[in-house]
């Protein structure tokens, strides 16, 4: 069986909401106010016939005896497992709180968010729970249910930290021609790129199983505004053609490999950023090139290193990479995205083809030949020769 809905799965497992309902209820000595919710697989249409049904249910009033007993049970209803963790209302509460403390603070991937695996899932369950007692509303109100913008703002800032930190263990690998290491390493980053992407859409499951589902339930634009040519048209698939080893494994292919990961997750993670953090969904339009040999065949663009990275403000874009952020490249937004077509693989003569059905903006054309030596000064490009 495929995945089923919430109300499929029920069905299929013999058993109803009310009567979960009334077992959650009866096992915990329910008051009227404790909040019910079905969580997981099931209740997110991601459950198949050997899923289990995950509940939360979340407690105003904790007496002595409650603390002593188990935080979790579990009992059978029909054919269907269920699993039952039980939480205190001001310690979601708490929780809550702290995500919107954290979301005021400025954007910064450069250290971890302090908010443990475990919370980061309750959040998520949060937000995107079936509720079986209390209306969301209520629980809004009582402030148990987080907004669902800062849950994905959370689960992009740790994906763009932890792929900070695989782009610098890539360059590591490189340096010491560890050459299967760096594929291993280049497809961990893409399981953080493809979670970075799946936040911009506000898709929160911070689980790694269902990544790809979700990737192939996004929508047949969302590919829009965001800069990298080189893409299949279903995110599934898109994720996968890059994210697919070379047969043989030796400099070329593992550096090719590593720097169409890098270069997918540059593309990714800022239009991510432009979306959920800095609301700039649009500053990328109206690039155009001009050069000085016109109707000339030019050269791929080159690839950038693995570690280079960036920091969006809203003056512009500082481009460097990882560690030495001391020499960084200030850029402003329309310069930054063609900075994005540096892999190796696009030519300008590509770029000039997309950016002409676009209606040009005012100043925001770019001479080819001096734009190419300010990046080919800048240090951010890719050697193969590292000892």
């Amino acid at each position: 069986m495929n995945s089923i809905s919430y109300e499929q799965f029920l069905s299929f497992k013999r058993t109803t909401e009310q009567a979960i309902r009334d077992a959650a209820s009866l096992l915990l000595r329910s008051e009227g106010n404790d909040v019910i919710l079905a969580v997981g697989s099931v209740a997110e249409g991601l459950g198949n016939s050997k899923s289990d049904l995950d509940l939360l249910m979340i407690r105003h009033r904790i007496d002595a005896s409650d603390q002593a007993e188990s935080k979790e049970c579990s009992w059978i209803a029909g054919d269907c497992i269920v699993d039952m963790q039980i939480l205190a209302a001001a310690e979601v509460s708490a929780l809550v709180q702290r995500l919107e403390d954290w979301a005021e603070t400025p954007w910064d991937v450069s250290s971890a968010a302090p908010f443990s695996p475990e919370e980061i899932l309750l959040l998520h369950r949060l937000c995107n729970a079936v509720p079986l007692s209390v209306h969301p509303d209520v629980q809004r109100a009582s402030g148990l249910l987080p907004e669902l913008g800062k849950v994905a703002r959370l689960k992009l800032h740790r994906a763009r930290h932890m792929a900070r930190t695989v782009q610098v263990d890539m360059v590591g690998y490189k340096r010491s021609g560890d050459w299967y290491s760096l594929i291993y390493a280049s497809q961990d980053l893409l399981g953080y790129v493809a979670d970075g992407l799946l936040a911009s859409f506000k898709k929160t499951n911070p689980n790694p199983k269902w990544r790809s589902r979700l990737l192939h339930d996004l929508p047949a634009d969302w590919k829009r505004g965001m800069i990298y040519m080189q893409l299949a048209a279903d995110a599934r698939q898109a994720l996968w053609d890059v994210h697919y080893a070379p047969a043989i494994v030796d400099v070329v292919s593992a550096i090719a490999h590593a720097s169409r990961s890098a270069t997918l997750g540059r593309a990714i993670f800022a239009h991510a950023e432009c979306k959920l953090v800095h609301e700039l969904d649009e500053a990328w339009e109206g690039v155009l090139l001009s050069t000085q040999q016109p109707g000339e065949p030019r050269s791929p663009f080159p690839a950038l290193e693995l570690d280079v990275d960036f920091v969006i403000s809203p003056d512009g874009v500082q481009v460097a990479r990882l560690n030495e952020f001391g020499s960084a490249l200030q850029v402003p937004f329309h310069k930054f995205s063609l900075i994005l077509q540096h892999d190796g693989v696009t030519t300008p003569e590509q770029v000039m083809s997309s950016a002409e059905a676009r209606t040009p903006l005012s100043g925001k054309d770019i001479h080819l030949e001096e734009f190419l030596a300010l990046v080919g000064g800048s240090g951010l490009l890719l050697h193969h020769e590292e000892s």
